[in-house]
């Protein structure tokens, strides 16, 4: 609509011609320059005010034509979004062998349509349906996994007589944060703990009691994430997409949630819930649906920072009196070159390993070429947390494989990693990826190039721990990880049976359905902070 100095703009406008009319009369009928000039101003008001109409009219004219822009290209995108829901639609028909019936089974015509869920008005909402619009379909891996494979369960006889397959839902999900004290502290370079705070998942899928554990620490000092940012994520948008989906196998986890950038421990955290949920409705353990080979694995230790050489060394000869096979020493800047030379001299053949958390810069070249001369098997995570190309210089001057953790987070990191030389070896932690499948994809990245992995640890309670040792019977973990025994950092334990290690450093692999122990439930109530319930 035309304001009214538009309208103002436009009557003067029309004056322009009674304007030239009145010079044109006074010039003829010989009238005085008085009134030819009058004449002559007011034309060229007119003509200004027209000219400013025209700009001002045109600058709309951008305006509106780019707004109409950015309107068919949303509209762009949701056909789009909704052409990706029909096609993902489509091919678990063509999958499951069934055909809707007329008038059924189509998408709605808003699949970003808005969840009633805490996400405060304004900001971006997430649902199944638009997570599908950008989830590419992965085939399942591993022994069993798979539509139509030995998991027939998956499918069941249609309204129509056809066959079209369930998948799993989560129903409700149970957050807990826990406290467990620690029996000693535990420092590294970054920070020194007592006690260990965590959230420990509770989920029921299609009836079935399945449990995980969020590895994201208090504070943001190993990774981003936090207990706190975990809650929020799990709360406000990994359920309103959980709660929507309908999943065939746990490998679609993690790309459905590909509508929320990062933030991998909260997603694992929900991965490896559905994982165990899926292996006892198989009635196997995790190991065997993931296709693993092992019945145990080969057990190391992570030592943190010490107050002194001499309490160092004590910890060495107690961990290998029970049995652990290699020693991971934890340093920083003040405490490296004179504690590993001090361990290599008392220990000359045992396998040992350094852990540097991201404490140092190339700056410290000369450290760890030092380091060279101590056969150490490994130094994990020198540099930079989020870094590459530093560590493939490193490496490339320095004869001590490097072994990669904080940057790698998944498959596509991993080839990278190994494409720039940034390492030999490769540390795997199933929270720290976004979960069993990622971490699985990751080992199968390195096996293809010939470089061995391990599982680390995150001082996870017993659920957490369960979780690696079922990963650590994949092939390509060849190299002792830090899965420890229950007894070894907290004065009270979730699980039982508890985990051990037996005399050569082995643990077996749980056999039992799922991840294979049982939760204390008293224990954990005793141990509880706070909790909070998301159902459908």
């Amino acid at each position: 609509p035309m304001t009214a100095a538009r309208r103002l703009a436009a009557a003067l406008a029309v004056a322009t011609l009674p304007g030239c009319l009145d010079v044109a009369g006074c010039v003829y009928l010989g009238r005085d320059g008085f009134m030819i000039g009058i004449g002559i101003v007011v034309a060229f008001c007119a003509t200004i005010l027209t000219l400013a109409l025209i700009f001002d009219v045109k600058r709309d004219n951008d305006a509106f034509r780019k707004e109409r822009n950015a309107s068919d290209d949303r509209q762009r995108l949701r056909s789009r979004a909704e052409f990706a829901v029909r096609e993902e639609a489509a091919r678990r028909r063509r999958v499951s062998g069934s055909t809707p019936e007329r008038g059924t089974g189509s998408v709605p015509a808003r699949p970003d349509s808005r969840l009633r869920s805490p996400v405060p008005r304004g900001s971006v909402h997430f649902s199944a349906r638009s997570a599908s619009a950008v989830t590419r379909e992965r085939r399942p891996t591993g022994a069993g996994s798979g539509v139509g494979g030995a998991g027939s369960e998956e499918r069941r006889i249609g309204p129509r007589g056809g066959r079209r397959r369930t998948g799993m839902k989560i129903e409700r999900l149970r957050v807990r944060e826990l406290r467990l004290e620690l029996k000693h502290p535990f420092e590294t370079s970054f920070s020194r703990v007592r006690e260990q705070r965590f959230l420990l998942l509770e989920a029921q899928v299609d009836g079935i009691t399945a449990w995980s554990e969020c590895v994201a620490d208090a504070a943001p000092g190993y990774s981003p994430e936090t207990v706190r940012t975990a809650e929020h994520l799990l709360r406000d948008f990994l359920w309103p997409i959980a709660r929507e989906a309908d999943w065939a196998h746990p490998d679609e986890v993690l790309p459905s949630f590909a509508a929320v950038r990062g933030h991998r421990m909260a997603k694992a955290a929900v991965e490896m819930a559905v994982w165990d949920a899926y292996a006892r409705r198989r009635g196997e353990s995790i190991a065997g649906a993931l296709g693993g080979t092992r019945e145990r694995t080969v057990s190391g230790v992570s030592i943190g920072v010490q107050d002194s050489p001499e309490e160092l060394l004590e910890k060495i000869a107690l961990e290998l009196d029970r049995g652990y096979r290699r020693i991971k020493m934890k340093i920083k800047p003040g405490w490296d070159l004179d504690i590993v030379r001090r361990a290599r001299e008392r220990y000359p053949d045992t396998p040992l390993m350094v852990d540097a958390n991201s404490a140092y810069t190339l700056a410290d070249e000369p450290l760890f070429r030092e380091l060279d001369e101590f056969d150490l098997m490994m130094i994990e995570q020198p540099l930079a947390y989020d870094d590459l190309l530093d560590h493939a210089v490193l490496q490339a001057k320095i004869g001590t494989p490097i072994c990669l953790d904080e940057s790698v987070h998944s498959a596509a990191d991993a080839r990278k990693a190994l494409a720039a030389g940034a390492c030999r070896i490769i540390n795997i932690k199933p929270g720290r990826v976004g979960g069993l499948s990622s971490a699985r994809d990751i080992a199968q990245v390195a096996g293809e190039a010939g470089i061995p992995v391990w599982c680390g640890g995150m001082l996870e309670s017993g659920v957490g721990r369960a979780h690696n040792l079922h990963l650590s019977s994949l092939p390509g973990f060849s190299l002792p990880g830090d899965v420890a025994a229950s007894d070894r950092y907290f004065v009270e334990e979730i699980i039982e049976p508890p985990v051990t290690v037996e005399a050569d450093g082995s643990i077996p692999i749980p056999a039992g359905p799922g991840f294979g122990f049982a939760v204390r439930e008293e224990a954990v109530r005793r141990h509880q902070v706070s909790e909070f319930t998301l159902e459908r």
